[in-house]
C-alpha cells in the first residue's frame, strides 16, 4: 500500500554532555562509523521507504548540515518536484537538550505542511543509528484509524528517553520514565494524519515552546495514540559513552548486517580516497579503518576515519579518530575521541576511561 507521506527530520537539538564534539555542529552531523554522519540514517530511512519529500529542521548553526547534505543529491532528493527542504529551526531548540520536537519549529515552517499534498507526516529524530523500513509503520498507522502513531522498541534503561505504558489494544495509556515498570521505549519516530497535525498547531499555538511529545502526554485523555513496535537494531546515541559504544558495535557482524547488508542502502556524501596503506610494523586488531589512511603503528578496538595517519610506534586503543587526524611517532591514546584535523604530537600520552572518554576538539594540536 503506497500512501502520500511527507517526511520531517528534526535536527534542531543536542543531547547534553558532548562537549567540543557539538560545540560548532549539531548531533546530526557528528561523524559515525568511519565515513558516515548520524543524520545519514534518518535520511536514508526516509528515501528507502519511498518518501520523496523530506523537510530537515536545522539549528541556527547549520553550516555543517548544509556542507554535508547540500541539496540532497546522495539521497536522490535533488528533485524538481518534492525533494529536500531545509527548514530553519528556532534558537530555543538548542537551549533545551531534552526536547527533540519543539512545536515552534513546526509552526514556523507551517508552509511545507500547507502546500504538501501528503495525507500523513512522518517525523523522526536524527541521532539514532538504524535501518528501518517505514512502510509497515505507515500501513499500521493508516489501518489503526488513530490520528497519531508512535514507534517504540522494547529496550529498558535509557534515562533520556520516554517510555510508554500500553493499553490492551496497544494504544498509549501513559508516558513513563526509564525504570518505571515499562520497557516500551519511544524511539523518536511518529506519524500524524496531516490535517490533525495542522489542527494540533492551531490548538497549541500558545504553548509553542513545548515539545510535541510533552503536549501529547498532557492530553492523552483527548487523543487516541496508537503504537508500532520496532524489533530491529537501534543504536541509541544520547551520551558520549553511547556514542563510543554504538561506533564499536558496528564491528559486530550481526550489527553490521542489520545496518548495511540490506537492499536499503545507507547513503552519505561521497568523499573518494585511495586505499589505506599498512606499512611494515603495523598491527591492527578488532578495528574499523576507513580509506585513505597510513598505518605504521598499533590500532586496537578502535574506529579510524578517512585519511588519518598513525605513525611508527604510535598506539591507539579503544578510541575514535576522526578524519585527517595524525597520531605522531610514539604517541599513545586510549579511551579517547579525536575530532577532525587533530594532531597528537610525538610521545604524548592521553588516556580517558570507558565511562568518561577524553575528547579533543577539531583542529587541535595536543
Amino acid at each position: 500500500m503506497k500512501t502520500k507521506t511527507l517526511g520531517i527530520i528534526s535536527a534542531n537539538y543536542n543531547p547534553a554532555g558532548f562537549g567540543e564534539l557539538t560545540e560548532n555542529r549539531p548531533i546530526a552531523t557528528v561523524p559515525y562509523g568511519g565515513r558516515y554522519r548520524l543524520i545519514d540514517f534518518a535520511l536514508s530511512n526516509m528515501v528507502n521507504s519511498g518518501i520523496t519529500t523530506v523537510g530537515l529542521i536545522t539549528p541556527y548553526f547549520y553550516r555543517s548540515i548544509m556542507d554535508h547534505v547540500g541539496i540532497g543529491k546522495p539521497w536522490n532528493l535533488a528533485k524538481k518536484t518534492g525533494g529536500l527542504f531545509i527548514l530553519p529551526g528556532t534558537v530555543f531548540g538548542q537551549r533545551n537538550s531534552e526536547s527533540k520536537f519543539i512545536l515552534r519549529d513546526f509552526i514556523r515552517n507551517r508552509m511545507i505542511f500547507d502546500k504538501s499534498k501528503a495525507d500523513y507526516v512522518l517525523i523522526s529524530a536524527c541521532s539514532n543509528v538504524s535501518n528501518i523500513d517505514y512502510q509497515p509503520f505507515i500501513e499500521a498507522h493508516v489501518k489503526s484509524g488513530s490520528p497519531i502513531t508512535l514507534m517504540y522498541k522494547d529496550e529498558p534503561g535509557h534515562k533520556d528517553f520516554k517510555y510508554l505504558k500500553l493499553k490492551r489494544n496497544g494504544h498509549v495509556a501513559q508516558f513513563r520514565k526509564a525504570g518505571e515498570d515499562s520497557d516500551h521505549m519511544f524511539i523518536g519516530c511518529m506519524i500524524f494524519n496531516k490535517q490533525f497535525l495542522l489542527d494540533f498547531m492551531n490548538w497549541y499555538d500558545a504553548i509553542d515552546n513545548m515539545d510535541i511529545t510533552d503536549i501529547i502526554e498532557d492530553h492523552l485523555s483527548e487523543f487516541d495514540v496508537n503504537t508500532w513496535k520496532y524489533d530491529g537494531y537501534l543504536g541509541v546515541v544520547s551520551s558520549v559513552p553511547d556514542y563510543v559504544r554504538v561506533n564499536m558495535e558496528m564491528m559486530e557482524p550481526e550489527v553490521n548486517d542489520a545496518l548495511f547488508a540490506s537492499e536499503r542502502l545507507v547513503y552519505t556524501k561521497v568523499q573518494d580516497e585511495p586505499p589505506t596503506i599498512y606499512k611494515d610494523g603495523a598491527k591492527v586488531s578488532n578495528s574499523l579503518v576507513a580509506a585513505g589512511c597510513v598505518i605504521e603503528g598499533t590500532v586496537e578496538n578502535s574506529v579510524i576515519f578517512r585519511a588519518c595517519r598513525i605513525e611508527k610506534g604510535a598506539s591507539v586503543k579503544n578510541s575514535i579518530v576522526m578524519q585527517h587526524s595524525v597520531i605522531s611517532k610514539d604517541a599513545k591514546i586510549e579511551n579517547t575521541i579525536l575530532d577532525k584535523y587533530v594532531t597528537i604530537e610525538e610521545g604524548v600520552e592521553i588516556k580517558g576511561s570507558k565511562s568518561k572518554p577524553h575528547i579533543i576538539g577539531k583542529n587541535r594540536h595536543f
